[in-house]
């Protein structure tokens, strides 16, 4: 075994939760563009007792604890680990939570939300029952255009109490910006539209961690990030919203509407992906990833390891542990803080929701 492999295995054990290579990016790195109500599922368990890391990407990043998903192929639940984020210019974040509904949970996705002076109104809407209009794909840069144009897709935006739809368009972006697609975000109360909105390029937005599999109110400290390749080789659009990188090849997933992120790009559009796949790769590569992704499905190629594991870990290129800067105390105590900051929102949040008897209807929540 060589000495990158031993490391990794000495890690391993010293890790108190399975690490995994398949589950969701957490909801404040990136986010895509749908938005259908989320499936129902079992009660959540108690949260992890999830350490801010050791190690940080550098002044000005955040941390956002994580949160619990439902595997319904593996009836189990994933551990989404929290991220460090270098928040976008002019919004906070506003952290998600489980709702209890009539057979089950619903997770209501967090957001970011534009804020003024430590403030963000929410203005709820009635969901529209017009469906978005047919688009062609996002048409390919023409001679003489800039190749570093990006495709921003269309979306609904509000408009007094009312939504109306703005086509997409393509857009360049300076060293290290990007974009957050808009979408509209499901909540108890109604739909709640989010614009798209100026943000980092991926590389620069922080660190993604990859998910565990633990036992409730276990203690862990996420260690390992998601390399740039995990999300050319195989990224997934969820319809309710998250990106899920790993395994989902499938017919369970792909009846519950899970898409290759690399076939929505082409598709849609993606404001997150498609810098990224052109930074990283050719043309070339990008279309034999594509082609990996079918294959697997059709069970011609092997498919990617769920877990990280002693014999997984000599050959892993979707994972990295995470190496940065020590961690501030004084950060530690921030975000220890913020953790009952978003708890108490949370809370907030829910008597807001249940408190709406008509829509449309605003709320007004306070961010410090």
């Amino acid at each position: 075994m060589n000495a990158i492999a031993l490391a990794i295995v000495v890690l391993l054990a010293g890790q108190a939760a399975e690490v995994r290579l398949r589950g969701p990016v957490h909801e404040a790195f990136a986010i895509t563009g749908e938005s259908r109500a989320p499936r129902l599922a079992p009660q959540p368990p108690a949260p992890l007792a999830e350490a801010v890391p050791k190690a940080y990407p550098g002044p000005g990043a955040m941390w956002i604890p994580g949160y619990w998903d439902f595997d319904a192929e593996e009836n189990d639940w994933t551990w989404v680990s929290g991220t460090w984020r270098f928040p976008p210019a002019g919004h906070a974040w506003i952290n998600g939570y489980w709702h209890s509904a009539a057979g089950g949970w619903q997770r209501v996705p967090g957001i970011w939300y534009p804020s003024f002076a430590g403030q963000a109104r929410l203005a709820y809407v009635a969901p529209s029952t017009a469906r978005p209009p047919m688009q062609p794909p996002p048409p390919r840069p023409a001679r003489g255009d800039d190749p570093g144009l990006v495709f921003i897709p269309g979306e609904w935006q509000s408009l007094g109490n009312r939504l109306q739809w703005v086509s997409g368009k393509r857009i360049g972006f300076p060293e290290g910006q990007g974009w957050t697609p808009g979408r509209l975000a499901w909540t108890p109360a109604g739909v709640l539209p989010v614009s798209g909105h100026a943000d980092l390029s991926p590389e620069a937005r922080g660190w993604a961690f990859a998910p565990l599999r633990a036992r409730p109110g276990a203690a862990i400290e996420p260690q390992w990030i998601w390399t740039a390749r995990a999300w050319l080789e195989f990224a997934w659009r969820d319809p309710e919203g998250p990106y899920r990188l790993g395994d989902y090849h499938g017919t369970f997933w792909i009846d519950h509407g899970l898409v290759s992120a690399l076939d929505a790009m082409r598709q849609k559009g993606d404001p997150f992906l498609e810098p990224q796949a052109r930074r990283l790769a050719s043309a070339v590569a990008v279309e034999q990833a594509q082609y990996i992704l079918r294959e697997r499905s059709m069970g011609r190629q092997p498919l990617p390891p769920r877990a990280l594991t002693r014999e997984s870990a000599a050959n892993q290129p979707w994972l990295v542990q995470a190496k940065g800067e020590p961690t501030p105390e004084a950060t530690l105590r921030k975000e220890e803080e913020r953790l009952k900051y978003f708890e108490k929102q949370s809370k907030a949040r829910q008597r807001l929701e249940q408190g709406i008897k008509r829509l449309p209807a605003s709320g007004l929540i306070e961010l410090n």
